[in-house]
């Protein structure tokens, strides 16, 4: 800008105006758009979440319906009363100790054979 006149420092100022008013409506534009691409993503969340919800649910539902696998239930029934036998207050501490790592191990069998927490308390 060494030497300018005034008139053309003056009408670079105006382009440098114009073009950063144009900058802050590109921006806004921008920011709109970020907006409602938010939205969007907020409610298609929402609907993934609840679509795998039913899914989970349905398959909780058909493991009530048809009742679970022999070796299922009975693992289950091996845990519950394991644990059963635990909160007992007539057993020595080490049945206790004893009992808690044999729930724990049966406990990991019954999650890997089926992912569903509820099937504990069935």
């Amino acid at each position: 800008m060494g030497n300018l006149s005034k008139k053309e420092i003056l009408k670079e100022i105006d382009a440098a105006v114009a073009d950063a008013d144009k900058f802050e409506k590109d921006i806004a534009v921008q920011l709109d758009l970020i907006r409602d691409a938010n939205i969007l993503m907020s409610s298609a969340e929402k609907k993934l979440y609840a679509t795998r919800r039913k899914v989970a649910t349905s398959k909780e539902l058909l493991i009530v319906n048809e009742g679970l696998s022999k070796e299922l239930a009975m693992l289950r029934k091996k845990l519950v009363g394991k644990m059963k036998r635990s909160e007992r207050k007539d057993i020595t501490i080490a049945e206790k100790e004893s009992l808690k790592t044999e729930i724990a191990e049966l406990n990991v069998e019954l999650q890997r054979l089926c992912v569903h927490n509820f099937v504990l308390v069935l």
